[in-house]
């Protein structure tokens, strides 16, 4: 049986149809947004370097979620500034999620929210032409509101899909 059952494509012109999406861009604007971990684990570079890798995901942002942005911790750096560096960034990661020192595992911190300030990372002078689009860097981490999320941002809607602001609040419903 196919997923497809009882849909008929027979009067669809598939030659005519345009995609209705337009290019879409390699970053999102720089601010601060709603995120999950979704990675955070130990990873060694091409370079053979020891490093923290985190990937967080954009949520509870109606026009950006989904978005995953990356950031390597070089905890283990040979070059102590670097490894200074990142350590302090680390700290601040484990900060804004809480914390006053890490887990035992990295992976424990995946699954966590926080709120993360997204810079634009003009990459235009990189020699690799594969590598010059404008991308983001996580340049802040921030505890999330009481909730776990920040309040989220007023978006407009279809008519069909608004409530009348009557000034009263719901009732809650048994």
């Amino acid at each position: 049986m196919s997923d497809f059952d009882k849909i008929d494509f027979s009067d669809v012109n598939f030659d005519t149809l345009e995609s209705r999406t337009g290019e879409s861009e390699p970053f999102i604007p720089k601010g601060d947004y709603n995120c999950v971990v979704m990675t955070c684990t130990k990873h060694v570079s091409a370079a053979g370097n020891n490093s923290i890798k985190l990937e967080v995901k954009v949520h509870n942002e109606p026009k950006f979620n989904g978005w995953i942005v990356r950031k390597y911790f070089s905890l283990w750096h040979p070059n102590e500034e670097v490894a200074g560096y990142a350590k302090s960034d680390f700290s601040l990661f484990l900060k804004g999620l809480g914390l006053s020192r890490p887990p035992e595992n990295a992976e424990d911190l995946q699954g966590k929210s926080l709120i993360c300030t997204f810079s634009e990372k003009d990459n235009s002078d990189n020699d690799n032409p594969a590598y010059q689009a404008t991308t983001n860097e996580i340049v802040a981490f921030r505890t999330p509101k009481d909730d776990g999320l920040a309040p989220p941002k007023k978006v407009d809607v279809p008519p069909s899909m608004a409530q009348e602001d009557s000034g009263e609040s719901d009732k809650p419903s048994l």
